[in-house]
């Protein structure tokens, strides 16, 4: 059993942060290269909830205690309900910056 959680700590865990760290870089271009900004929010929402849950995932994997474990997955839970909230609000205010111009 020891075998495996070693194996779990030097090999799993850090290439799931890796893809974790690749989802949170396909996201930043994405908010670089979409045209408009319901496009980059979308972007920051979807890839960046995607890409920090991988990567405390990978972190969670590769935890030695339970306290760090417990508050990589309360990490998780929180930006899962922060972050789709910014996006959402960022993308009303260019909807109502837009009608404003108009």
């Amino acid at each position: 059993m020891d075998d495996f959680i070693n194996l779990m700590r030097d090999w799993i865990s850090p290439i799931v942060m890796l893809l974790g760290a690749f989802a949170i870089f396909s996201s930043m271009l994405g908010i670089m290269r979409f045209p408009d900004p319901y496009c980059r929010s979308h972007a920051l929402g979807k890839g960046m909830v995607f890409g920090i849950t991988i990567l405390l995932i990978g972190f969670w994997l590769s935890a030695e205690t339970l306290d760090i474990a417990l508050k990589a997955i309360a990490v998780i839970v929180f930006q899962g309900i922060t972050v789709p909230v910014a996006s959402h609000l960022l993308a009303r205010f260019w909807y109502h910056r837009k009608e404003d111009n108009d």
